[in-house]
């Protein structure tokens, strides 16, 4: 079994030291956090630290796409927080409950 998780690249902008009032462009790799992972079959779940534990045939499919990574690869890539979950970050959607315009 092999842990994988998803990742994607985000374009952010910094502030330029060098020239004031202009901006990088700063690319870096995000966690995503996914609640389902459905491979030959079967559905997965991530443990408390978002990752999901796969069979080794299925994970070397996925990373073989640059967004999907295990831990080393993460690490390597200089993702820090690999093992982090951040609840805070992930996108909240709220329902109208009836009766609200």
């Amino acid at each position: 079994m092999t842990d994988v998780r998803r990742f994607e690249l985000v374009q952010t902008r910094i502030p330029d030291a060098t020239r004031p009032g202009k901006w990088i462009r700063n690319f870096e790799w995000q966690k995503c956090h996914d609640t389902a992972l459905n491979v030959g079959g079967e559905v997965y779940h991530p443990d408390s630290s978002g990752w999901f534990d796969i069979p080794d045939e299925h994970a070397q499919e996925l990373i073989k796409a640059a967004a999907w990574m295990t831990r080393v690869k993460a690490a390597s890539t200089g993702i820090t927080d690999v093992d982090d979950y951040d609840d805070e970050t992930k996108p909240t959607r709220r329902r109208k409950a009836s009766g609200e315009g």
